[in-house]
């Protein structure tokens, strides 16, 4: 009956020495992913960090650029208000060019008319536009019943 119990004993101990064992390799399994979701966690940080970065930066660019174009708007609404008086035109001398301001003061000129005569085309294409889009709406209804 000794025997039995030695063995028995034994027996036991094998089984738990077994489970150490286990317990000891799933501890450093464990320890492993612990150590590699830390560093992940540790980049991760850094990443955000870097993001935040970029970000503050990028707010402060854009407030930056709205102040730029508030001066912007401001300094056009300024010259919108004073009336330009004009000037008698000069004609250059023969052979000469005439000055960037003359230069400056026709391109502007010029431009204000192309702008002018787009818009006078937009307001007659747009009806015919509207209703060539009316008669293939209504082909389209025609077709679908």
């Amino acid at each position: 009956a000794a025997a039995a119990a030695v063995a028995a004993t034994v027996a036991g101990a094998d089984i738990a020495q077994r489970r150490l064992l286990d317990c000891a390799r799933m501890l450093g399994d464990l320890q492993a992913e612990n150590t590699a979701l830390c560093e992940a966690l540790r980049r991760a940080r850094e990443g955000q960090v870097a993001l935040n970065e970029e970000a503050r930066g990028l707010r402060n660019e854009n407030e930056s650029l709205r102040g730029r174009v508030r001066e912007l708007e401001d300094e056009l609404h300024a010259q919108k208000r004073v009336p330009s008086t004009p000037k008698a035109p000069t004609l250059p001398a023969p052979g000469s060019a005439p000055a960037p301001a003359e230069d400056e003061s026709a391109e502007v000129v010029r431009l204000r008319d192309e702008l002018h005569r787009a818009h006078l085309a937009l307001v007659a294409i747009v009806p015919e536009l509207e209703r060539r889009v009316e008669e293939r709406d209504a082909e389209l209804d025609t077709l679908r019943s």
